[in-house]
C-alpha cells in the first residue's frame, strides 16, 4: 500500500451530498478503496482484546505517523494508543497513553475531542482533557488539558512516549494537587514551543 508523497494539511469534502449527524459516518457512501479493521474489542476479562477490563471504548481519533496507522481512543478511565504497520493493518497493538490518576481523593478520567497534534516542526503530540469521573467534561469541574510527546517507535514496535505535562490547568484547579508539571517546566525547548503552538490553535482546544 503506497502513501501519497504529500498529504494535505486538512481533509475537505467538496461534494454536495448532505451528511446526517445521527450516524457516525454521516450517512455518506464509503469512498472507493475504504477498508474496515477491528482495532480493539471491548469486553470483560479475556473478552477484551486490549487487556482493559471494561466494556467502554469510544472517541477514536486517527493519525498516520512514521509509517504507522494510529488510533487514540478512550477506555473507562484511561486514554489508549493503538498502532499498526501500514503493511500489516490487521495486526494492532495497544498501550496506555494517559493512565488514570487520583486527585484530591477522586479518580480522574479522560475526555477527548482531539487527540493528535503534529507541530509545525513535525513532532507528534498526544493530548486529552482530564477531570473527575462523572464530571470530566463539566467545564469548571475539570482539572487540566494534558499533553505528551509520541517520540517514535523502538525496535520491537512499541511507542516511545514522553512525560505527561499539563498544557493548561482548568480554572480552580490547584496545580500543586495534580501529578502533572506545567509544560513550561519541560527541559525540551521544542516541546515547550509545540505545546504553546497547540494551545494557540483554537480549533484544536475548543
Amino acid at each position: 500500500m503506497d502513501m501519497p508523497a504529500a498529504v494535505p494539511a486538512e481533509v475537505r469534502y467538496i461534494g454536495d451530498a448532505p451528511s446526517d449527524g445521527a450516524f457516525h459516518d454521516g450517512g455518506l457512501r464509503p469512498a472507493t478503496g475504504v477498508h474496515r479493521f477491528q482495532v480493539a474489542r471491548a469486553g470483560y476479562g479475556e473478552g477484551a482484546s486490549d487487556g482493559r477490563n471494561s466494556g467502554y471504548r469510544r472517541h477514536p481519533r486517527l493519525a498516520f505517523f512514521q509509517g504507522r496507522l494510529l488510533v487514540h481512543y478512550l477506555t473507562e478511565y484511561e486514554g489508549a494508543l493503538a498502532w499498526a504497520d501500514l503493511d500489516a493493518p490487521r495486526a494492532w497493538r495497544t498501550a496506555v497513553s494517559f493512565p488514570s490518576v487520583n486527585i484530591e481523593g477522586k479518580r480522574a478520567a479522560v475526555h477527548a475531542r482531539m487527540a493528535f497534534y503534529r507541530s509545525s516542526r513535525g513532532r507528534m503530540r498526544l493530548s486529552v482533557f482530564c477531570g473527575p469521573t462523572g464530571k470530566v467534561n463539566a467545564g469548571a469541574g475539570g482539572y487540566a488539558r494534558v499533553v505528551r510527546e509520541l517520540r517514535g517507535f523502538v525496535s520491537d514496535g512499541a511507542p516511545q512516549l514522553g512525560p505527561i505535562y499539563a498544557a493548561l490547568f482548568n480554572g480552580g484547579c490547584p496545580s500543586g494537587n495534580t501529578p502533572w508539571p506545567h509544560f513550561t517546566a519541560a527541559d525540551d525547548a521544542d516541546f515547550r514551543e509545540a505545546a504553546a503552538e497547540l494551545l494557540s490553535n483554537s480549533r484544536y482546544v475548543q
